[in-house]
């Protein structure tokens, strides 16, 4: 699976969480350093500056509660799915 990286400012960045968190979609979010898939499930809040994402494992079961700081957008990769 080949991911494309797409630039995007902080109020498009919160749009599309945002967007997610009304209409119960998943997420998922990887740290621009990262190469793994770091927060993978529903935004449960989006406040200022933190994110809380509501996590699943692999198979859609729960596994915790994860904040993130959103504060700069530029820490996160939004993927596009090629």
């Amino acid at each position: 699976q080949h991911h494309q990286h797409i630039v995007c400012n902080q109020s498009i960045f919160k749009s599309v969480l945002k967007f997610a968190q009304t209409n119960g979609f998943a997420v998922t979010l990887r740290f621009y350093d990262s190469n793994y898939d770091d927060l993978q499930g529903f935004v449960v809040a989006l406040d200022e500056d933190i994110l809380t994402v509501e996590e699943v494992d692999t198979y859609g079961r729960p596994d915790g509660i994860s904040d993130s700081d959103t504060a700069d957008e530029h820490n996160y990769k939004l993927l596009k799915e090629m």
